[in-house]
């Protein structure tokens, strides 16, 4: 709590009045303010406020204080006032770190470097170039890359990093990759974490083979340079194993593995995922079992990940009892399932028409305020037809048709139609109609559903007539 004489009462709502004054009280004891504004407007543009009050208390100083007037403030020499000419460089970084809008770190890194008192580095460089480019500002990226060059700010192995992961993510894989031969004219070999980024974009854009030869290069090189065999840390070994997994690899992912067991390098859970992944997706579940034993010898407990995989691998592998037997596991290990672990064991109970089973998960979901997605939501309505239960098939579509999508509606047509049900099947249609959700595949698996009760009718001929493309049909001829 703030002193009581820098508090200031509004209406029903205790909040600062004047954060500044405030702040210029207490900044020499590290108090942090117990109330942040909700939502700040900044020049034409508002953001929600997202940042935890108590989060910020842990940087101490006057960290929480300035933050919170940046919150308040949308004039950056109101809210710097107190403290302008006298933030470190540390504190400069993470107040660049905290932002949550671009535009607005764009805005506080433009004031650092107009007031001329603030010398800007590489870091401070690496911070924006990384905000501006999650929100894929393409222009600003380069703009602040050529004020580098013209500043002489040398990048660093970070620098270069952070380009290639952001128009990775960004879905511009060459221009990442390009950023790396700029970082190789220029001198520099990738470190560490630079290497397991590149190997992340090839593997992002499906080029295991590139990846596996980028890596077996930067490592050949890094032997070289320090005169050490296969000296690794628990990082790169966990990006050779999930390069080697997802290229198929799975003797090279397990001699990986066990070297880095051989070099003493303990795995972490990260590890143990992957390894678990890549042994149980090539069938090989005694090595699964394995590495469960491996995983309680060195204590690293499952994470939810863990137990997500172990289900989707023994479902796959028609061991439902053991797959259902991990999910109760995750729960009794105190870890909350999530909507991923509920999917893929209400998808396998669907396929297999356990009722039952996937009633009680469905009951648990909506107690936890989870949503289906379409896909598993229609494997439910097959679930229940193909059990004999009609009726309640309707009533599960019945509850969830009207945020169906159209691909939903032509899966749970189809489900009807396919098994004989054409009177669901023309009701469900008629859902279809009355949402606008009509399209080429809807048309074909209602015709489909015609076809499979041999009814030849006018209302095939009414169907073939209808132009899905166009989404619309005269409902008074249905």
């Amino acid at each position: 709590m703030l002193h009581s004489d820098c508090l200031r009462t509004l209406s029903n709502n205790s909040v600062f009045l004047n954060p500044r004054i405030a702040c210029i009280r207490c900044r020499n004891h590290g108090k942090i303010p117990n109330f942040v504004p909700a939502s700040s407007s900044y020049g034409g543009f508002s953001r929600k406020q997202t940042k935890s009050p108590l989060k910020w208390g842990s940087y101490g100083g006057c960290i929480p204080s300035i933050l919170v007037a940046l919150e308040t403030f949308a004039d950056l020499d109101d809210a710097f006032e107190p403290w302008e000419g006298n933030l470190s460089c540390k504190e400069r970084t993470i107040i660049l770190k905290e932002q949550t809008d671009w535009r607005r770190a764009l805005s506080i890194f433009d004031w650092f470097k107009n007031k001329g008192c603030y010398e800007l580095n590489v870091i401070h460089y690496n911070v924006m170039l990384k905000i501006l480019g999650r929100a894929q500002r393409w222009d600003h990226v380069r703009n602040l890359w050529r004020e580098m060059q013209s500043k002489c700010i040398t990048p660093t192995n970070s620098t270069y990093g952070t380009l290639i992961d952001v128009f990775s993510k960004g879905g511009l894989n060459k221009e990442a990759l390009l950023w790396l031969g700029e970082m190789y004219k220029q001198g520099m070999e990738p470190d560490e974490v630079t290497m397991g980024i590149v190997v992340q974009t090839y593997k992002k854009a499906g080029e295991f083979q590139k990846a596996e030869q980028f890596f077996k290069k930067w490592s050949s090189d890094r032997n070289d340079a320090t005169q050490t065999r296969n000296s690794y840390g628990l990082y790169t070994f966990n990006t050779l194993i999930d390069t080697y997994g997802k290229a198929g690899q799975l003797k090279e992912a397990s001699d990986a593995f066990a070297q880095m067991l051989k070099e003493g390098i303990v795995p972490d859970i990260v590890t143990f995922n992957t390894i678990i992944h890549v042994s149980g997706n090539n069938g090989h579940l005694e090595e699964v079992d394995s590495l469960m034993e491996l995983m309680k010898e060195i204590r690293c407990d499952p994470d939810t990940r863990t137990y997500n995989i172990l289900i989707s691998l023994y479902a796959k592998h028609d061991d439902i009892t053991t797959a259902a037997g991990y999910f109760s596991k995750m729960k009794e290990a105190g870890l909350i399932p999530d909507i991923v672990s509920y999917r893929t064991l209400l998808y396998a109970f669907s396929v297999r028409k356990m009722v039952g089973e996937a009633e009680t998960l469905i009951f648990e979901m909506e107690e936890h305020g989870l949503k289906l997605d379409e896909y598993t939501h229609s494997a439910l309505t097959r679930m229940y037809v193909e059990a004999g239960l009609p009726k309640e098939a309707w009533s599960w579509f019945e509850k969830f048709y009207s945020r169906m999508s159209s691909e939903g509606f032509s899966a749970n047509i189809d489900a009807f139609g396919e098994h004989g049900h054409l009177n669901l099947a023309e009701k469900a249609f008629s859902c279809c109609l009355k949402k606008q959700k009509l399209s080429t595949l809807v048309c074909n698996v209602m015709i489909k559903a015609f076809g499979i009760s041999k009814k030849s009718c006018q209302k095939l001929n009414c169907l073939r007539k209808v132009h899905p493309m166009s989404g619309r049909c005269k409902k008074q001829a249905w």
